[in-house]
């Protein structure tokens, strides 16, 4: 029983090549997605909790803005 390191070696290569080939389509296809804008915010001035700019009432504590 004889070892043949030609047969491994190509084996090993194989390996290689296709891993190489798989990652790199999965990091085409795997992208990182932008990041959605945040909406702007303002800070209610009796509690200081954010609400969005257009509120015209704090969500936490219910004041007039």
């Amino acid at each position: 029983m004889a070892i043949s390191y030609g047969a491994f070696i190509n084996s090993v290569i194989s390996f290689v090549i296709v891993a190489f080939v798989v990652w790199r389509l999965s990091k085409t296809f795997i992208r990182a997605e932008t990041a959605a804008p945040t909406p702007e915010m303002k800070t209610c001035p009796y509690c200081q909790e954010l609400v969005p700019v257009a509120a015209t009432t704090c969500r936490a504590c219910t004041s007039a803005i």
